[in-house]
């Protein structure tokens, strides 16, 4: 199989080169060209891709823009829009796309600085072949290792891992291919950073530090393993020192604390993995003590005045710290080491890996889509006016069409009007009236104009005054088309109106699975159009969007804007619920809303602009009763089960907000893998509180250059979500 990939991989850069020979003069060729880490990445997902160029014969100042062409989950070649280079000049670039086929073909071109506005790129050689790209599957799990392997391979081997969570761990020697940009991790689950090696080999720049730091604002989550040299690493100009659990004090050499490492592990102990047994295992080690720790410890050393394990929210992300070197001795080769990692992942010591995988695709497999993701994107594609024929209608009338040709025109010619000759008639005049009538409903249930289907996402960690939001969106057009397509959020601090400074990552939402129109689907089928359409991340645009007359096309926009206000001093009290207050200082009001701490929910009708919310007196109900949609006295037999079937899209985000807490797969029956990082789950098991609520429309999509009309826009829904500090109780018990 992997023989049979490589020649074609082999015979497509032989195509490409023939291709990219050019009348135009010397021209520089590709002469490696790597995809995602590793040459791994995951389908649907913004990835790196590293470009080495040689160089070219001609003016030494040849200006020019790469461009990297990859299919689109519905196989349409989109070209990405890459950085401006000296062509003359060998040299290694960087871009980012989306690939949506596992099969892609890979062309670079290179757009001239006199052809940036007009004439067609120019398509660049191949002149040597590089390892075939290996494609993930959206479900599956990329994980990276930095500096040194920690053992996350040994974890994930020891678990029983299907096709749809399989994960996969890339070890990274070398920085100089990790994304400079956030988003070239939009495809990664968990980065390690093994903290000596990577700062004794200098392998992450700091612009490469920062981009880690805003994967894990949005969302992501980082392991930082170091067990030495504490007060270089985190020193306060060091690029990891961010990263620090607290406010570094001294370095003490002490005894390690063996034991209370193999009891977080909960190792059963056995002579020969015992830690204090091994002839490599020191008989002291450095021990680093904090000030003002952060979130919360989950492993002191035995003296209980350093933290071994600590972990505390980052945005929408967490930071684990652990002290201790795992890539080293005598850690690298402890039996229990991936049963410590397990728990050390692991926010509410549940299972990190939990084997539902096979049900779920069993469950799933008649609904076309196995991912939460895949049932948002089907409920945005139903738009008011636009009916969809059934397939038991289309069967019905095919059935009666062919009676109509044949048995009836035989009975009414032949034995009712003894007229065979009127056969002659009857037939053409069935076919044209059927045929009439067929395009008449087509055209009727098509509608007549292009409609749109939109849902937006504003998270705000109310701390750092840190935003992210999300925006999905499926534009339909009953007639063939193209369009320029964009997305704008709407900046609060100026009355709602479109903010052209906020930053925006436009592309297309492809399909997770191996169903009809799913990206890892083996069914060949050849896309509709051949002419590609071109983003552009600078400028948050999608131009040329082919569109089929009678279907949609899907898209998801992450962006940031002004930060949003509320507020709040809450405290924990000693039954676990909350006292305190809140205050709206947001330009509009919020409906519907919820306040989640711990395992109770507040719920509050409506809050308006600087409507102060008490919370003392406020009656509270269980957390499963609100995300499961119980009564108040149901008991476990009588919960609904989750509809996979609707097309609710506040109800659909709400699981896909808080889907560890409502049970995951064995809830819902679906995974939650392509958008994992809105799982605020873990936020919640922090200590965090999360308040929810519905509010105006937070983006406003274009099309071609105009807003779309109220008719035009079948369903706009927005919510809101805050996430809030909450400080320990004074008294430390309930009032």
């Amino acid at each position: 199989m992997r023989l049979s990939a490589a020649l074609s991989f082999a015979l497509i850069c032989i195509l490409s080169s023939c291709r990219g020979a050019s009348a135009d003069g010397p021209l520089p060729s590709v002469e490696r060209l790597q995809l995602g880490f590793g040459n791994t990445y995951k389908l649907g997902c913004w990835t790196p891709v590293e470009i080495k160029l040689t160089g070219a014969l001609g003016d030494s100042g040849a200006a020019g823009q790469i461009e990297i062409e990859a299919p689109d989950n519905d196989g349409v070649p989109v070209r990405f829009v890459g950085p401006k280079i000296i062509w003359t000049m060998g040299q290694t670039c960087h871009g980012y796309l989306k690939v949506g086929r596992p099969d892609a073909r890979l062309d670079v071109l290179l757009r001239k600085t006199t052809d940036l506005e007009s004439a067609e790129p120019i398509r660049l050689a191949v002149s040597s072949i590089a390892p075939v790209p290996r494609a993930l599957a959206g479900t599956n799990q990329l994980v990276l290792e930095i500096g040194a392997p920690i053992g996350l391979a040994d974890l994930y081997k020891r678990k029983e891992q299907s096709d749809l969570g399989r994960a996969t761990v890339i070890s990274v020697e070398s920085g100089e291919s990790l994304p400079d940009q956030c988003y070239g991790y939009e495809g990664v689950d968990l980065i390690s950073i093994a903290a000596r090696p990577a700062t004794e080999n200098n392998l992450l720049s700091s612009v490469q530090i920062d981009a880690i730091e805003q994967w894990v604002k949005m969302g992501g989550k980082l392991v930082i393993s170091c067990g030495g040299r504490f007060a270089e690493i985190f020193r306060a100009s060091a690029p990891l020192a961010r990263f620090a659990p607290g406010n570094f004090v001294q370095t003490v050499q002490r005894k390690p604390p063996y034991q209370a490492i193999e009891s977080f592990a909960q190792s059963e102990g056995q002579a020969e993995s015992k830690l204090d047994a091994d002839a490599a295992a020191p008989e002291t080690m450095q021990i680093a003590q904090w000030r003002n720790v952060r979130g919360r410890v989950d492993l002191y050393d035995q003296v209980r005045t350093a933290p071994l394990v600590a972990r505390w929210p980052y945005g929408f992300g967490q930071v684990i710290f652990v002290g201790l070197d795992l890539h080293a001795e005598p850690f690298n080769h402890w039996f229990e080491r991936p049963l410590f990692l397990e728990h050390v992942l692991s926010t509410a010591r549940r299972a990190l890996l939990k084997s539902d995988s096979q049900n779920i695709a069993l469950q799933s497999r008649q609904l076309g889509f196995i991912d939460l993701a895949g049932q948002l994107r089907t409920a945005l594609d139903q738009f008011d006016g636009i009916r969809i024929a059934p397939f038991w209608a289309i069967g019905v009338l095919s059935l009666a069409y062919i009676g109509l040709l044949f048995p009836l025109n035989y009975y009414i010619a032949t034995r009712w009007l003894k007229r065979r000759w009127i056969a002659w008639l009857f037939l053409p005049t069935v076919i044209i009236f059927v045929s009439a009538a067929a395009l008449a409903w087509a055209s009727a249930s098509r509608g007549r104009s292009l409609r749109a289907n939109q849902l937006d996402l504003c998270d705000v960690d109310v701390e750092s005054q840190w935003v992210r939001g999300t925006s999905w969106f499926n534009v339909y057009s009953p007639a063939n088309e193209t369009v320029n397509v964009r997305l704008t959020p709407l900046d609060a601090r100026q009355e709602r109106e479109t903010s052209r400074a906020a930053s925006s990552l436009l592309g297309w939402f492809g399909l997770t699975g191996s169903g009809l129109g799913g990206m890892s689907s083996r069914a060949s089928i050849a896309p509709l159009f051949d002419l590609p359409y071109s983003i552009n991340l600078n400028e948050g645009t999608a131009k040329a969007v082919p569109l089929t007359a009678g279907s949609s096309k899907s898209f998801v926009d992450r962006w940031s804007t002004a930060a949003l206000r509320i507020n709040q001093s809450l405290t924990a009290r000693g039954d676990g619920r909350l006292s305190g207050s809140l205050t709206s200082r947001l330009p509009f009001g919020l409906t519907n809303c919820h306040l989640v701490f711990g395992r109770w929910v507040y719920s509050v009708q409506r809050i308006e602009p600087e409507q102060m919310v008490r919370l003392d007196k406020m009656e509270a109900q269980p957390l499963t009763t609100y995300l499961l949609k119980q009564s108040s006295f149901a008991i476990k037999e009588d919960t609904l089960p989750y509809d996979r079937t609707g097309f609710d899209l506040a109800r659909i985000l709400e699981v896909m907000m808080f889907y560890d807490l409502a049970g995951g797969g064995n809830y819902t029956g679906l995974l939650n893998r392509q958008h994992n990082e809105l799982d605020i789950s873990d936020q919640i098991e922090l200590g965090r509180a999360v308040l929810v609520g519905e509010g105006p429309a937070a983006a406003e999509l274009e099309i071609d250059n105009r807003a779309l009309r109220s008719d035009e826009v079948s369903r706009h829904a927005a919510l809101y979500r805050f996430a809030l500090s909450v400080g320990p109780s004074s008294s430390g018990a309930a009032p």
